[in-house]
């Protein structure tokens, strides 16, 4: 993983190219879609596909990936009853971009949402479950 090239790039004032949707590519490929938390139980379930998807992108000529960790929000997580599987689910998205790009000029970021539950069986969001200002920054510090 290289930020010096991306640091060398934005001082040249060259351009950085991110990579794309990698839920839904990890989508695209088949893999099965929780109806809570869309992509983020592929890391726990197809880890060798999110890989795939971030060696896709560094292929095509992406600088930096994002680990699959958009969907794992701290909130909608949390209504679930699943805190301590954003730190696990976390931590193998962010194993695979690593593997991904070992080796090559490339940069890993992470990715965090706001993301709330839905109600079950949509895609509508679950505006009845609140958190007050100081839990909300508390599941956000620990899955950073």
């Amino acid at each position: 993983m290289s930020y010096d090239t991306i640091a060398r790039k934005l001082g040249a004032g060259e351009n950085i190219i991110l990579d794309g949707g990698t839920g839904t590519d990890i989508q695209r490929r088949g893999v099965p879609m929780h109806g809570d938390t869309w992509c983020a139980d592929a890391n726990g379930t197809h880890l060798d596909v999110v890989r795939e998807v971030h060696e896709s992108y560094i292929s095509n000529g992406a600088d930096i990936i994002t680990a699959n960790t958009f969907a794992t929000s701290a909130l909608s997580f949390n209504a679930y009853g699943r805190d301590d599987d954003v730190v696990r689910l976390d931590g193998l998205a962010v194993s695979a971009a690593l593997q991904a790009a070992e080796g090559k000029h490339v940069a890993v970021a992470g990715s965090m949402s706001t993301m709330r539950p839905v109600y079950a069986g949509t895609d509508r969001t679950n505006l009845d479950i609140m958190w007050s200002e100081g839990d909300a920054k508390k599941l956000f510090r620990r899955k950073a």
